[in-house]
């Protein structure tokens, strides 16, 4: 998996893939992202920090949301 890809979990629940620390590369670690809709709310949680993040985020988020 890469950086970006999106894994559906369950029909309410999203992973969306970080990357580990490169310190080799002074690359920082991007955290994986779950993104989980309770009923009228969408709960996101760790948020990746590149710009590889924005458009997983956003697409799940439109999917899952209430």
């Amino acid at each position: 998996m890469a950086i970006g890809d999106v894994v559906e979990i369950d029909k309410l629940t999203e992973l969306i893939v970080g990357q580990p620390f490169d310190e080799a590369a002074l690359q920082p670690d991007v955290a994986n992202a779950i993104l989980h809709r309770a009923g009228e709310t969408l709960v996101l949680i760790d948020t990746g920090v590149t710009e590889a993040f924005r458009l997983p985020l956003l697409e799940s988020a439109e999917r899952l949301r209430p």
